[in-house]
């Protein structure tokens, strides 16, 4: 399991501040989901349909704050189609009635995903330039996300009613090197659905880019850079 790092720690609680009671999310595996599991779990009748069972998606269904109630696919069950984790994990989903495993062709199709109210789609990105333009993560060591797996989700989250995607990022790599930039030119594993970014995060806050112009989207995603950043990007 990841161990909690401060400033994923800071990302997760802002992904969880703007998660409302009855929501139904989407998860996954990587640093920024072990903490988002133990901020959520003040929530209340949350669903869940995700790709992806982990170890933290676990601990967040016994918390309690996971009931499946206002699902309307496969609704009282968790959805899911892979499982990844500790030995814990998988003994606690054997024959588990709490949740049920299902292909690709119900877990990643949109139209399903999208019957369910308020879902959210949740994505950890690697980068993110001014326009809305991200990069998901890539390389060696890393979990990585398919593209087309993030379009499905989002998808899912545009006619799903009171839906939206959150992307999230911290402000700097490890490196000290900014993830918010003018430009992701030469990094790899891009996406071009700007106009299905609806809310970014980082550990400074949450920038709204939904509706918005492109001078308004670069503002607000300047505000939620990191502080030593921020002069660079507005100039």
């Amino acid at each position: 399991r990841w161990p909690i790092d401060p400033v994923f720690d800071k990302v997760a609680a802002n992904v969880a501040s703007v998660i409302e009671d009855g929501s139904c999310i989407s998860f996954s595996l990587g640093p920024l989901y072990e903490p988002l599991a133990k901020h959520l779990m003040q929530k209340k009748d949350l669903g869940v349909h995700s790709p992806i069972f982990s170890d933290a998606l676990m601990d967040l269904v016994k918390s309690g704050a996971v009931t499946n109630r206002y699902k309307q696919h496969f609704p009282g069950k968790s959805l899911t189609s892979y499982a990844l984790g500790t030995q814990e994990l998988l003994n606690w989903l054997d024959l588990n009635p709490l949740v049920e495993f299902q292909g690709i062709d119900k877990v990643f199709n949109p139209m399903r995903i999208g019957k369910n109210p308020k879902f959210v789609a949740i994505t950890n990105i690697r980068k993110i330039d001014l326009t809305g333009g991200i990069s998901l993560h890539v390389g060696k060591g890393n979990v990585t996300t398919d593209s087309a797996e993030v379009i499905d989700f989002v998808n899912g989250a545009e006619i799903s009613e009171g839906g939206y995607s959150v992307f999230a990022l911290p402000s700097r790599n490890l490196k000290g090197e900014a993830n918010i930039k003018l430009s992701l030119e030469d990094i790899p594993n891009q996406m071009n659905i700007r106009e299905s970014v609806d809310l970014v995060v980082t550990e400074y806050g949450v920038a709204n880019l939904n509706g918005r112009t492109m001078r308004e989207r670069a503002m607000a995603l300047i505000e939620i850079a990191h502080p030593d950043d921020r002069a660079k990007l507005i100039e």
